[in-house]
């Protein structure tokens, strides 16, 4: 309340479906990273 200046509405409003599919598309698969990456190091 203190951030927004007004209390915040009872019901919470629902991401589009959109959305919603793009967030569960999001995997931890999605950020690991090769071990032996070029790093670009001379």
């Amino acid at each position: 309340m203190a951030m927004a200046g007004r209390r915040l509405p009872r019901k919470l409003k629902k991401r589009p479906r959109i959305v919603q599919k793009k967030l569960d598309e999001i995997t931890v698969d999605l950020y690991k990273v090769p071990d032996e990456a070029d790093t670009g190091k001379w």
